[in-house]
């Protein structure tokens, strides 16, 4: 169960990596757009946050479809575990030990793990992006 979890932490890294170079590249054609509009004469520090706060916001929602999906699902699945799985009875008390071990209870637990990593991921992810892109000071 170990090795999956780190398997899955492995795999969810590598997909932020990703992510994030994509968000890079349509951060950096924007504001190369931009710069290529203006005179030879004007520099990249002339841009401020304020000016591509657009641009930078679009370029969230496009890759925040991702992480809207997991945090949905993770939503799901931790309600519908506590129904079915861990019913709030004496009875359900009772027969929950059996219960949590047949599958659709593991799958809904490893949907509410997984997407738990997804999750942690994703504010590593934007605060990284925020503080290595956001924040510069040209």
């Amino acid at each position: 169960m170990k090795s999956e979890s780190k398997r899955n932490i492995e795999i969810n890294k590598e997909i932020n990596k990703e992510i994030n170079k994509e968000i890079n590249k349509e951060i950096n054609k924007e504001i190369n757009k931009e710069i290529n509009k203006e005179d030879n004469n004007e520099t990249i520090n002339k841009i401020t946050i304020f000016e591509n706060s657009y641009k930078y916001t679009i370029v969230i929602v496009k890759f925040s479809s991702f992480y809207l999906f997991w945090m949905i699902l993770h939503y799901i699945a931790a309600h519908v575990y506590t129904e079915i799985c861990v019913p709030k009875t004496l009875y359900g008390f009772v027969i929950s030990p059996f219960i949590v071990c047949t599958p659709h209870c593991r799958g809904l637990r490893w949907v509410i793990v997984n997407s738990t990593t997804v999750i942690e991921n994703m504010w590593i992810l934007l605060g990284t992006w925020i503080t290595s892109n956001i924040l510069i000071i040209r």
